[in-house]
């Protein structure tokens, strides 16, 4: 499913919209027994997030939940009125993007209210204690996302290669990424500069942290590890005779650790590339091929139900990270039998959890050194 446009939503109690002036009390709402109660508010089109999937997430986890819609011009006022009037304890605010410092500060603005905070990326610090924060695992999800990265730009390499060979680690190995135990495939000493091409669009600062592009790289060499990452410039218009030679010199996969503009999506097309992002795209175009994932409903309103545990208070401060089901990927860009290796790895990823940073030192360090351009004026890990 393809995202497109930052989107906020707050969990609540019933599976429709609600419009009009004020907020109803959902107190009024809850069965005899009791329940802790929520308000959501929807704002356009979240993937994995709709009334009625948000109905039956807070039914398993005997939450009374009640869906608002948003996406109106001027939420954010409409928002902090509800906040202030309405009677419910908690609010949930679920959007496609990074949860900010200025997120957070709502929370701290009503300390009297709890908030639990679901996105694509953690990019504030301090957690006030009456609000939680549910993000993808972003070493999980780069990794993830760097591995498919590396794996589609190695099969497209391979398809073009006359001889029909690839050198590094082979595709499709039983371990799906990983080495008995659980280990990262080691990448091998003099790859850099030749294998196999893996774009990485330039031209703008990094919206992931040094941790998450390190990780996606440890991913992409994982997946062969001859891969090297190459600068592309995606800015500016190429046309006539320059065409044609950016066309043949432009890595057939590209990873964007920013948001892409209109024109960067319009070259892309123009050369045929296909994207694999770190972080969210909201003006998604064609070639896109993966990102990240935002937390199930599911997930995100496991932590609601200690609001009606006494033996088990709300615990709030801090920051939930998810490690399963945490990258989203076009079907129509990418092979089933890539998104199944895919998804084997996720899975062995989980039982055999990765250090990520510890995984990075083991790349040499002449490697090391020479794709430090990569994370120029990225955000600390």
């Amino acid at each position: 499913m393809i995202r497109r446009g930052p989107l906020f939503a707050w969990l609540c109690c019933v599976t429709v919209g609600v419009s009009g002036c004020g907020v109803p009390d959902i107190s009024a709402l809850r069965p005899q027994v009791s329940k802790p109660s929520a308000l959501v508010y929807l704002a356009g089109n979240l993937p994995g997030w709709t009334p009625n999937t948000v109905e039956g997430a807070a039914a398993s986890e005997q939450v009374v939940t009640l869906v608002k819609d948003v996406s109106q011009p001027g939420w954010g006022s409409a928002l902090q009125r509800d906040v202030m009037g309405a009677q419910t304890p908690l609010f949930v605010l679920v959007q496609d993007g990074p949860v900010t410092s200025g997120d957070l500060q709502l929370a701290q603005q009503f300390p009297q209210r709890k908030f639990l905070f679901v996105g694509s990326q953690m990019q504030g610090r301090a957690v006030p204690q009456n609000a939680q924060v549910v993000v993808p695992n972003p070493g999980m999800s780069s990794y993830l996302l760097g591995w498919l990265a590396g794996a589609s730009a190695a099969k497209f390499q391979l398809a073009s290669n006359s001889s029909g060979t690839l050198a590094g680690t082979p595709l499709g190995n039983s371990a799906s990424g990983l080495l008995p135990g659980g280990t990262i495939p080691g990448p091998s000493v003099g790859s850099i500069g030749t294998g196999v091409p893996l774009g990485w669009a330039q031209g703008g600062t990094p919206q992931v942290s040094v941790g998450a592009i390190q990780s996606a790289l440890v991913g992409g060499l994982a997946a062969t590890s001859t891969v090297h990452p190459v600068s592309v410039q995606l800015t500016g218009t190429q046309t006539g005779s320059a065409l044609p030679q950016m066309i043949v010199g432009m890595p057939k996969v590209i990873v964007a650790d920013r948001a892409l503009t209109v024109a960067e999506w319009a070259q892309i097309k123009t050369v045929g590339a296909m994207l694999v992002s770190l972080c969210p795209q909201p003006l998604q175009g064609p070639g896109w091929m993966a990102s990240p994932m935002l937390p199930s409903p599911q997930v995100a309103l496991q932590s609601l139900q200690q609001l009606g545990q006494s033996s088990t208070p709300w615990q709030g401060g801090g920051i939930q990270l998810v490690s399963n089901a945490v990258v989203q990927v076009n079907g129509a860009a990418v092979s089933q039998s890539l998104q199944n290796e895919l998804a084997r790895l996720e899975t062995n990823l989980q039982t055999h959890p990765v250090n990520f940073t510890a995984a990075w030192r083991t790349v040499p360090a002449a490697q090391r050194a020479a794709w430090q351009f990569l994370w120029l004026n990225a955000p600390p890990t």
